[in-house]
């Protein structure tokens, strides 16, 4: 364990460029470091820095064991962090994506509710409703409806998720309201990008699934822009109830046809490898599941709700 130490100051100094300004963010003297970059190089029998006018470069071996203290020095940092967490510190930083939908919400109050109790531990939300590459973009959990696309980590369902066809009441006032679900057609539909779905909606009526053909009339992939163009009367969209509930009980938005629901969608939670049985990736999913219990139009597994992550 002797050369973990130097392994830190070896990565430094490569970050930096110099030994001097690796000292500094060290905070050790450039003397010591030097030793300690030595020390390695006399352990492992090879040169690993050359020094250069603007400092100082890694040699071939040097390159070899830059990458192996940096993977070294972040394990490091983590057994750290899960010592301090049996201490009841949570720290360490946890990265999040998800769709601007669940993020403008309920993953919102997530986030709000993780660093008002856990004020050293960091939390980053990345709001996009691009699939982001786990793995590139050191993503540690991934929230997606539909399927659990791709880019690494490992996924699992923890429930299902209900959207609803809605409108403005002065939109169905003006077009009239469908009767049945072959009427839907004849109404302006709002079309999400994204969705799997084109020009046709899956629903349930009466107990029986269905397949509604819709006309777009409007693409869009921004939520927000859907919500507004609903607002100002331009048609109907499917959204998720946990997006528009509070619309609709405000006399906002109405339900196109009552009865007549889009199939619930399954969502995944996928969480990058490197974070799972740490500390802070148990609570954030604590967090999660119970917050999205609350949720309109969100079912998350029993099991998630009754045990330990």
């Amino acid at each position: 364990m002797e050369d973990l130490h130097p392994l830190r100051c070896l990565v430094s100094a490569l970050d930096v460029g110099s030994l001097t300004g690796a000292a500094k963010t060290l905070g050790i003297s450039q003397p010591a470091l030097s030793q300690k970059i030595k020390a390695l190089e006399a352990l492992y029998g090879q040169k690993l820095l050359t020094r250069t006018r603007s400092g100082v470069e890694a040699t071939l071996a040097g390159q070899v064991a830059y990458g192996f203290g940096q993977r070294i020095g972040q394990e490091l940092d983590e057994l750290r962090v899960e010592l301090d967490s049996l201490q009841g510190v949570i720290s360490g930083h946890i990265r999040i994506t998800a769709g601007q939908s669940l993020s403008q919400t309920y993953l919102g109050e997530v986030v709000i509710a993780l660093k008002s109790k856990y004020r050293d531990l960091e939390v980053e939300l990345v709001v996009s409703d691009k699939l982001l590459d786990i793995e590139k973009e050191k993503i540690d959990f991934a929230i997606r409806f539909g399927s659990p696309g791709w880019g690494g980590g490992v996924a699992r369902k923890i429930g299902d998720v209900q959207s609803v066809l809605a409108a403005t009441p002065a939109y169905l006032n003006a077009r009239g309201r469908p009767t049945s679900p072959d009427e839907i057609e004849q109404l302006d539909f709002i079309q999400y990008k994204d969705d799997t779905e084109k020009s046709v909606v899956g629903v349930t009526y009466r107990g029986q699934k269905l397949t509604v053909p819709v006309t777009p009339s409007l693409t869009a992939e921004d939520p927000n822009l859907i919500a507004h163009a609903l607002e100002k009367g331009l048609g109907f969209t499917k959204a998720p109830l946990f997006f528009v509930q509070e619309r609709i009980d405000r006399g906002l938005f109405e339900e196109v046809l009552p009865g007549c629901r889009p199939i619930p969608k399954p969502f995944f939670l996928i969480q990058r490898e490197q974070v799972r049985n740490t500390a802070r990736a148990k609570l954030f999913q604590k967090t999660l599941f119970e917050t999205l219990s609350k949720a309109p139009g969100i079912t998350i597994l029993p099991d998630l709700l009754s045990r330990d992550q």
